[in-house]
């Protein structure tokens, strides 16, 4: 016989989950936001794609403000990555900009 068997009485071995602030892990950036990690994310942008971060320096730079130039700059290397272009920078986005050595 297979080696199988379906105990649904196992007590769970992980603890019980507590509510975490938000990480870096599971923070989303996306208009609105501001801190050192948009700052950073605009410099990021800015310095690594140029030919279309236009948006940020003529909103203010990287002012740390997550307004409407940072979030089409975000779309458009979304639309470039091929991933979901939602103007929000989550673990998905994160992951690519880390490739491109934009880490946040």
């Amino acid at each position: 016989g297979g080696g199988f068997t379906t105990d649904y009485q196992q007590k769970p071995t992980r603890p019980p989950i507590k509510p975490t602030p938000p990480t870096p892990a599971t923070l989303v950036l996306k208009r609105g936001s501001r801190g050192p990690l948009v700052t950073k994310l605009q410099a990021g942008l800015l310095r690594t794609f140029p030919s279309y971060a236009g948006p940020i320096k003529s909103s203010g730079g990287a002012d740390g403000v997550f307004g409407l130039g940072t979030e089409s700059v975000v779309k458009e290397f979304q639309r470039r990555v091929g991933i979901q272009s939602d103007g929000e920078v989550g673990p998905t986005t994160r992951h690519y900009l880390a490739r491109y050595g934009i880490k946040l």
